[in-house]
């Protein structure tokens, strides 16, 4: 809700005119650990020390997925494939898609593209060493946050959490509607 809009989002909040939908979270950890971070929006890894590219390996349920050369990905939930997902060049998820959305960012290749996944999916991101250079060190980000760093070799798992976020939407929203306002 918009400043503007507080006085008539609270009077419809006290006469109950709203309902509760949950959104789907994503958790972030490294192998073997306990959960690092949940997030609403995304998971980012990017790099993180120097202008050089970085080599990915994206791994979807245990099965090699891809490979990307780029500065990072970012891995969205539907709320948050509005936000820097988008700006990346993303797809917009519909908040009930049941989907993540794997967002490269800067591929260095004409043919890379955003890949949407069932949310059931787990996610094995790799920091792997490029061909004439070690491998980066790989930033992990949790809703902007810093959980830790990848060196090379390691790795981050990524998959829904096991509970999503309560969101209060006010009678009468429309995701339709937002997504032409923005």
């Amino acid at each position: 809700v918009e400043e503007k809009d507080f006085p008539t989002a609270f009077d419809m909040l006290a006469a109950g005119r709203y309902r509760v939908s949950e959104r789907s979270a994503v958790t972030v950890s490294k192998p073997g650990g306990e959960v690092s971070a949940t997030a609403l929006n995304d998971i980012v890894v990017v790099r993180e020390m120097s202008g050089h590219a970085s080599a990915l390996d994206l791994k979807v349920d245990g099965r090699d997925a891809t490979r990307y050369m780029a500065d990072g990905i970012i891995v969205a939930t539907p709320t948050g494939s509005t936000a820097y997902s988008l700006s990346a060049g993303g797809p917009v998820l519909m908040p009930d898609s049941a989907s993540f959305v794997v967002t490269p960012m800067n591929p260095h290749a004409l043919g890379v593209r955003p890949m949407v996944v069932s949310d059931d999916a787990r996610f094995t991101v790799t920091s792997c060493p490029r061909a004439n250079a070690g491998a980066e060190k790989l930033g992990v980000y949790a809703d902007g946050r810093n959980v830790f760093l990848l060196e090379g070799g390691e790795s981050a798992e990524i998959a829904k959490a096991g509970r999503g976020v309560p969101m209060v939407e006010l009678e009468g929203y429309d995701p339709y509607a937002v997504l032409s306002r923005k």
